[in-house]
């Protein structure tokens, strides 16, 4: 698995996940945004296997940092 950064101007996502062919993303909130522009953009543009916000009101964070994340690749 290779961990990246994306950036297109302003819109941006945290974590970006490699393994194979198949790409994740991943942005961090603390606050109570749920919703980010960047994530979105990054969806349209490479279609990855899957795309989520961690943190509040998204994929817990406690949850997600026991988490195996190879199995967010299959």
């Amino acid at each position: 698995m290779q961990p990246y950064y994306w950036r297109d101007g302003i819109n941006e996502v945290d974590f970006v996940l490699k393994s194979g062919s198949r790409i994740v993303g991943m942005e961090v909130k603390s606050s109570h945004e749920k919703y980010t522009r960047g994530l979105s953009l990054f969806r349209e543009q490479f279609k990855p296997h899957a795309a989520f916000v961690v943190g509040y009101e998204g994929y817990p964070a406690t949850d997600f940092l026991t988490a195996d994340l190879r199995t967010l690749f299959k």
